[in-house]
């Protein structure tokens, strides 16, 4: 048991995931209760807001590594390494004097979340890369410690925005750390040379406008209904949306090592094995949440987020096509063919923003939900249409979880 759960990637990225969604939930309840409903949803339109200026700064820059790693670039890792570390001094000093000129400590610390998340997430990418263990490990670490500090601040300090964001600052903080430490670069601004820079520049375009398009997908609901329902509504959606991303984590984590096994080639086989146990479980989950709705909102934020249940059950009907995506994303990444990820998100995005304008102003938060189903379905089968297209593969083969599959699921768990 000890050497599948070390060796295994596959099943160590899942008891990640699993420690994620257990650690994301009680974090989520717990800020659910100690925010209230019109403070999470305050929130949550703010960390959106975070969240897409987060994604804009950082240039998409991480995004083509696997490629870089793929290609052997001469010293890659201190490249990107000295590359983030220059954008964080850059981007640190710019927060800090918008933060002065805003005279306002809730929007000074969410000023200083987008470039320490930059930097996480960029360095993250490359640990992923790297040292995918490593990067799991310190996932799992973090979450504990956010999870501790939260239950900390819930049951000792007055309900404060401020305090959830410097929460959020302070992980950030530790991630880039351990990641830095782990990784060992040698940074020089030697190393910055200008053929580098452009071709970063020239790959992240199209990654950086991919995951602002995909951010956008994700919560384009969320910004578009500030502008028809409180803070109150928006606080209920966000609940809905949160559990949601909890069965995401399932697809996430066969995403992570396909993102380290398709820098070194393109495995097929696997990702067709993960698309039929991902569509699988994420089906039995649904089902459950259907069936057990009501209780899993009591626990997971209170009565007061009860309203939240037709828009959790709404949702999650995205979730089956958006885990085609999140499988198959990778492989389109590390071939270099961030243009076409980006033109399918941009339709999906397109899809989402229609579907809002005419849905919102008819059926409220619902109605947001009903525009995500869309979207998410969209992306999902478009990037799985040209999959089983670019590689030649039935249409059906990887959507059905067959007895043989489960065989070689567990054979390869005991050979690990």
């Amino acid at each position: 048991m000890k050497r599948l759960l070390t060796k295994n990637d596959y099943v160590f990225s899942i008891i990640n995931k699993g420690v994620s969604a257990i650690t994301g939930f009680i974090v989520a309840a717990l800020i659910n209760r100690y925010l209230g409903p019109s403070l999470k949803g305050e929130y949550a339109y703010l960390m959106n807001v975070v969240n897409i200026a987060a994604i804009i700064g950082n240039l998409g820059i991480y995004q083509s590594y696997p490629k870089s790693y793929k290609d052997r670039i001469l010293e890659v890792k201190n490249k990107y390494v000295s590359l983030v570390l220059s954008q964080f001094v850059v981007y640190t000093v710019l927060a800090a004097i918008l933060g002065i000129i805003s005279g306002s400590w809730l929007y000074t610390i969410a000023f200083l979340i987008v470039p320490s998340q930059v930097t996480a997430n960029q360095l993250s990418m490359i640990v992923m890369v790297e040292q995918i263990r490593f990067r799991q490990y310190v996932q799992i670490l973090t979450l504990i410690f956010k999870t501790i500090i939260t239950l900390v601040v819930a049951l000792t300090c007055p309900t404060s925005l401020v305090i959830v964001l410097i929460i959020i600052l302070f992980i950030n903080i530790l991630q880039s750390l351990l990641y830095l430490w782990k990784l060992r670069a040698r940074c020089s601004i030697k190393l910055l040379t200008r053929d580098f820079i452009s071709y970063t520049i020239k790959f992240g375009i199209y990654a950086a406008v991919a995951d602002l398009l995909l951010i956008f997908n994700y919560k384009a609901d969320v910004l578009m209904l500030k502008y028809y329902v409180d803070y109150y509504q928006i606080g209920l959606y966000s609940v809905g949306a949160g559990i949601a991303e909890c069965i995401w984590l399932i697809p996430d984590a066969f995403k992570e090592v396909l993102f380290s096994r398709t820098s070194r080639g393109n495995p097929i086989s696997e990702i067709n094995l993960t698309i039929k146990i991902n569509l699988f479980v994420s089906i039995v989950l649904i089902i459950i949440m259907f069936i057990f709705g009501k209780e899993v909102l009591l626990i997971y934020s209170g009565r007061e987020y009860l309203g939240a249940l037709s828009v959790t059950r709404i949702i999650l009907l995205g979730v089956p096509a958006m885990s085609l995506f999140k499988v198959t994303n990778p492989l389109y990444l590390a071939n270099g063919k961030q243009k076409l990820y980006c033109y399918i998100l941009l339709v999906s995005v397109i899809a989402n923003i229609i579907m809002n304008l005419i849905a919102i102003p008819l059926f409220g938060i619902n109605g947001a939900a009903l525009a995500s189903v869309v979207a998410f379905s969209v992306c999902g089968i478009a990037f799985y249409g040209f999959y089983v297209k670019e590689y030649g593969i039935k249409w059906y083969e990887p959507l059905i979880l067959k007895p043989k599959d489960l065989k070689i699921v567990i054979d390869s768990f005991k050979r690990s």
